[in-house]
Order: structure tokens, then C-alpha cells, then sequence
């Protein structure tokens, strides 16, 4: 209990010969292996003296973790030597599972630059350490959160809406699954120049960078509210992504995208085309990914 796994403790009652006076007795405890070539094999790990005690107890290593992903059973035996020959326990399966979350991410901050958002916290000590999750959410409670899987420290968040407030917070994954709790929230918020600032026309910008590998930002600006689509498209027309297909207010926006399609699947590298459509604006740029 309350350890990082790889262990268990293997119990097993004396041999009838163990009588604490024959001296050159002991107990082996072995470990069943597959040894790469299909081939089981047992392997001894410890061997203890009989000394007359009516059970023992080996601390074992294991093979593998159960974790959530799937179980992990490791196979022992006792081999007991005595003076009257060698006798072999029945076989006992065991698994260990890791039960101590990683440790809460801290430092976490929020720096508001002319292109998005920065964030960046302190790395994780701990030595099973997976990754970060940073959640996203325009409310303290994150109801509707968005959520990022991160193993670096720091995050550009490029997607956001001018003059809203956004909510970060950040946890970490170890190994076997284990959650630590959720950082500190930190907010932040890019604010327009002006109040109520609304570009005077529809336009879609050059996405940057271009080249880019693995994410780039798509800044647009609407004149006014209305149904805002977003798509991309390979060289060949074939439709790949849709980034955006919503209602969206006047003002200046920009969405990111990761590079791969509405599957979720990663895209080879060449070059896309993205397209915008507000009312009657239509407008079409090209991109090059590279990896």
C-alpha cells in the first residue's frame, strides 16, 4: 500500500523440515520470465536461511504494473532446500499497482503578449511523471473546460476573443494513470485598445508562422456578427478540417490549428489551403507544414 509499485510481498508458511536446529537450510523465491524467445524460465531473486520460523515473508519485485490500461500479473515460487532434498511451493500470481498520484503542478502563470496568451509553470519532480493537463474555460468552475495533454512546461494559447476573461488551471499524470489535484487558477485576458473596437472589413490574415511545425495561428477579423466558417483543405480540394462553424460577434479573432484533421489524425507535411466564409466574405491563403 502507498507505494509507486514494482513490489509486492510474497507469504508462505515453513517447510515441515525447517525445525530451526538443521543448519544449511533456505528458501528460495523465483520469479517465472518469458525470455524474448517465447521460452518461460524461472528466475531467483532471494534466498533466505531456515531458521525455524513458522512462515516468511520476501519483498518481491514485479514484472509490470496493474494500471487502467491493463493488468499486470507476476508469477512466484518457493523452492525450499533442505537436508532430506528440494521442494517446490505451488505457484502464486501477485500484482503491484502504483497508488500515489504525482505531486500538484505549481508556478503556474499567465502572460499576456500580443499574439495570445503564455503560460508556463514548474516542472514535475516526480520520476513517473507522464504529462500536464491544462485546462481552458471562460468560467471559474470550469464547466465547459478545454483541455490540452502537455509534457513541456510552457503553452501559447493563440485562440481566444478580445476583451474575454480566460481560467487556467494545470494537472499532472503519472504512469499508471494516477491524477495529482489541479493547480492554482490563474486568469488572464487580452484587452482591446479601444472599447468596443470593430475592424471596418471582413479579412482573413497570413497565418503564422508559415512555415510552421506542429501548430500555426489564423488571426480574421469580422465587421460584423454572424455564421463564421473556417475549413481546410488539401492541394487536391479535399476537405480535411473544421476549425470553426459558428456564430461569432464583430471584432478580431484568431483560432489555432495542430495540424491534423477532424479525426484527430496527424496530416503529412505539404501545403494546405484555409478558407473563411462570413455572409457573403469568402477568402482563401495558403500554408506550408513541415516536419
Amino acid at each position: 500500500p502507498n507505494d509507486q509499485g514494482g513490489r509486492v510481498y510474497v507469504s508462505f508458511n515453513a517447510s515441515y523440515f525447517d525445525n530451526g536446529e538443521t543448519n544449511g537450510q533456505s528458501y528460495g523465491l523465483h520469479r517465472l520470465e518469458d525470455q524474448g524467445n517465447g521460452e518461460m524460465e524461472w528466475v531467483q531473486l532471494s534466498s533466505v536461511d531456515a531458521i525455524g520460523d513458522p512462515a516468511y515473508t520476501f519483498e518481491a519485485s514485479t514484472l509490470i504494473d496493474s494500471t487502467h490500461e491493463g493488468e499486470g500479473w507476476t508469477t512466484f515460487m518457493i523452492i525450499a532446500s533442505t537436508t532430506d532434498g528440494t521442494f517446490d511451493s505451488y505457484q502464486e500470481e501477485g500484482y503491484s499497482v502504483d497508488n500515489i498520484a504525482p505531486g500538484v503542478p505549481d508556478g503556474l502563470m499567465a502572460m499576456v503578449l500580443e499574439d495570445g496568451i503564455e503560460l508556463f509553470w514548474s516542472p514535475s519532480v516526480d520520476e513517473d511523471f507522464q504529462y500536464f493537463l491544462l485546462e481552458k474555460s471562460t468560467d471559474e468552475s470550469f464547466s465547459a473546460a478545454t483541455s490540452y495533454e502537455l509534457v513541456d512546461t510552457t503553452f501559447m494559447d493563440v485562440e481566444y476573443e478580445i476583451n474575454q476573461t480566460y481560467y487556467y488551471r494545470v494537472t499532472a499524470f503519472d504512469n499508471a494513470g494516477n491524477q495529482s489535484d489541479f493547480s492554482d487558477v490563474v486568469e488572464a485576458a487580452l484587452l482591446s485598445a479601444m472599447e468596443d473596437l470593430v475592424p471596418a472589413e471582413f479579412a482573413l490574415h497570413q497565418n503564422y508562422p508559415n512555415p510552421f511545425n506542429p501548430t500555426t495561428q489564423i488571426k480574421f477579423d469580422l465587421a460584423e456578427d454572424g455564421l463564421v466558417t473556417i475549413k481546410i483543405y488539401d492541394v487536391m480540394g479535399r476537405q480535411l478540417r473544421t476549425l470553426i462553424n459558428s456564430v461569432k460577434t464583430a471584432g478580431y479573432h484568431s483560432i489555432r490549428w495542430d495540424a491534423t484533421n477532424d479525426l484527430g489524425e496527424g496530416v503529412s507535411a505539404g501545403m494546405y489551403i484555409y478558407m473563411i466564409q462570413a455572409g457573403d466574405f469568402v477568402s482563401t491563403k495558403k500554408m506550408v507544414l513541415l516536419k
